[in-house]
């Protein structure tokens, strides 16, 4: 008797850890150092190749990651949920929010592709395109 009772415990704490762990995948996740900003499905982040830094017009933060999504399906989701998190796309493809912008790169490899974003204020984007960069 006492073992079949330890065998319930263990399946109900069984069940218990799964069902938290659904409920946690379920929530987005979303890239650290950004605001607002989560990561797609199927997206690798290459932490070696971002980074963050204080300028004199605030944080600046960069992400890279690579994915098998196909392009449209990143663009298509970013537009999607960066609208219901608040960002705005421009005319250029960027996207603002109060004094933030976003920059999205996507570059296509021959079997997956890199996504490269980029999170600064708008300030300091504006001092970047007076010079040209």
């Amino acid at each position: 008797m006492k073992i079949f009772g330890i065998n319930i415990l263990f399946i109900l704490t069984a069940f218990f850890f799964l069902y938290q762990s659904s409920q946690l995948s379920a929530q987005p996740e979303f890239i650290p150092g950004f605001e607002d900003v989560p990561v797609m499905q199927g997206m690798i982040w290459s932490g070696d190749r971002s980074f963050s830094f204080d300028s004199p017009e605030g944080s600046v933060v960069t992400a890279e990651f690579k994915t098998r999504n196909p392009v449209e399906d990143v663009l298509k989701y970013y537009d999607d949920t960066l609208k219901n998190l608040g960002w705005i796309r421009d005319r250029s493809g960027n996207y603002r929010r109060g004094v933030d912008v976003l920059l999205m790169n996507i570059s296509k490899k021959s079997d997956f592709s890199v996504v490269r974003l980029k999170q600064l204020p708008l300030k300091a984007y504006r001092n970047l395109h007076r010079r040209g960069n």
